[in-house]
């Protein structure tokens, strides 16, 4: 197997955990919009691990993980922009929804082999032709994740409760890294062929299980918060391994 495969698999694994304690709670609003931002990130995690797990060579699986990744990639960022909106106590609004409807049509893109158009493994390296879908992909990112990003520094100066205030800075910092290392390891031409962008979502999974463990972020009870002290000690353990 692929080594560098392990990285999103770890990912997956953190994120699942997170999305098994948020299901454990009572539905909201908000917790179900995070929940879905929880297994939407997974799953990106995930079909990045099969993508470059080295299961199979064959150019067919490499294409459908390919195009899986590039859904997941695009569904997690409207996602969780669609969380931040609610944790804002705002509603979807018109640019969630343009965001759902992009998703469709990626979706669309990737059944009628409209999207990724080759994959191939050279060694533990991954090499694919996504044609112009990588052009649109960055023109949405860019100004999502800076909306985004707004809405939470917004909330962070707006707010008076000090509790509050570091829940958003955490929630802030895990999406700043995300937001930035992703485009970064994609422009970086050694870096694009290894799965090294889910360093980020990692990053990203463990700061938000802090959040949850050390400033109750959506209200996770206390055996939930004692038993993220353990994830993040194993996942911790995982990665220096």
């Amino acid at each position: 197997m692929n080594p560098w495969a392990i990285i999103p698999l770890v990912s997956c694994i953190a994120y699942v955990t997170l999305l098994v304690l948020v299901l454990l709670q009572d539905r909201t609003r908000v917790k179900t919009i995070f929940a879905l931002y929880l297994s939407v990130a997974g799953a990106w995690s995930f079909a990045a691990f099969m993508l470059t797990s080295g299961l199979s060579t064959s150019s067919r699986y490499l294409i459908f993980w390919n195009d899986m990744v590039v859904l997941a990639v695009v569904w997690s960022m409207i996602c969780y922009y669609h969380f931040v909106r609610a944790y804002s106590n705002k509603p979807a609004g018109i640019v969630a929804y343009a965001g759902y409807a992009f998703v469709l049509v990626i979706l669309a893109l990737s059944l009628t082999g409209n999207a990724v158009r080759d994959a191939y493994m050279v060694g533990n390296y991954l090499y694919h032709d996504m044609g112009f879908l990588p052009i649109i992909m960055f023109s949405t990112w860019i100004p999502l994740t800076g909306i985004t990003l707004w809405l939470l520094l917004r909330r962070y100066r707006s707010s008076t409760d000090p509790g509050d205030r570091n829940r958003t800075m955490y929630l802030l910092v895990g999406w700043g890294i995300v937001s930035v290392y992703s485009p970064f390891n994609a422009a970086v031409p050694l870096l694009a062929l290894l799965p090294t962008d889910h360093l980020g979502t990692l990053a990203n999974a463990l700061i938000i299980a802090y959040a949850i463990g050390r400033y109750h972020l959506l209200d996770i009870r206390f055996v939930a918060r004692r038993g993220l002290a353990y994830f993040i000690l194993i996942g911790a353990l995982i990665g220096i391994y």
